[in-house]
């Protein structure tokens, strides 16, 4: 059992010697303490342990000749190689990861191919656009009805009327405008509204009894050109409806601006495709 003797110093240092092989003033109670006994064995292989690990001295002779040789410089060129390949081997696969991010998905099995159809205006078809009801194109002219019709030209009316009446009610109107506004009424059945109309209606054809007879013509392709500003500023500016669209490209078909026809028909296909 350890005692209050086995932590004295001049113990402790007869352990350390009697580890080593020497005897001195404490070893009498080193050679009777079981304690201090397995103390000494136990120092004894620890010094065994590191006598092992003790390198030999050709050892160090050599570790000390390795430090003294120069070392190998590493070619520039074999470091440029490996970078070289480094760098095709990263662009192969972000080529390979963008190819299969962004290809086409391939056709259906047994899906009968699409046929494509051109189209081309007819020429000699007329439309006027400022009369009391929109010309519908032919069968086979646009790909798909719109699946709201009715809401729309009613939404299309109501705008239309709206942009027109500031103008007929303080005497800027043309002829054609004013008699578009009594086909709005007409339609909404607003008796009011219609008879407004026939009434600037005869006061103009009384201040100019020759509009109708020698200048429609006239008074048409400038209410044809004040429509088609007004509609283009509302298509661009992305608040016109599907009919508005529809009025312009009759417009421009009936003015033959084939850059206008191909505009419009884009936009009614996207307008549709929402």
């Amino acid at each position: 059992m350890r005692t209050s003797t086995c932590d004295d110093p001049r113990v402790l240092a007869a352990v350390r010697d009697k580890a080593r092989g020497r005897r001195t003033s404490g070893s009498e109670h080193v050679d009777q303490c079981e304690e201090c006994s397995l103390e000494v064995e136990r120092l004894r292989r620890l010094a065994a342990v590191f006598e092992q690990a003790r390198p030999s001295a050709g050892q160090i002779e050599g570790a000390w000749r390795r430090f003294d040789e120069p070392s190998a410089v590493r070619s520039p060129r074999a470091a440029r190689i490996f970078w070289a390949f480094a760098a095709a081997a990263v662009v192969a696969t972000a080529v390979v990861v963008w190819m299969q991010l962004h290809r086409a998905p391939k056709a259906q099995q047994g899906a009968p191919p699409l046929e494509s159809v051109a189209v081309t205006p007819d020429p000699d078809r007329s439309v006027n656009p400022l009369s009391t009801s929109i010309a519908r194109p032919a069968p086979g002219w646009e790909d798909v009805p719109a699946p709201s019709g009715s809401s729309i030209e009613d939404e299309g009316e109501r705008k239309a009327r709206r942009m027109l009446e500031p103008r007929v009610w303080s005497g800027k109107a043309t002829i054609d405008e004013v008699r578009m506004l009594k086909a709005i009424c007409r339609h909404q059945k607003d008796a009011e509204c219609v008879a407004r109309a026939n009434q600037i209606l005869s006061d103009m054809s009384s201040a100019n009894p020759y509009v109708d007879a020698g200048s429609q013509d006239t008074v048409l392709d400038e209410g044809e050109r004040k429509a088609r500003l007004e509609i283009e500023q509302r298509l661009w500016s992305g608040k016109a409806t599907i009919d508005e669209v529809k009025m312009l490209k009759a417009i421009c078909r009936h003015q033959k601006d084939a850059a206008c026809v191909e505009r419009a028909s884009k936009v009614l296909e996207e307008m549709r495709g929402r």
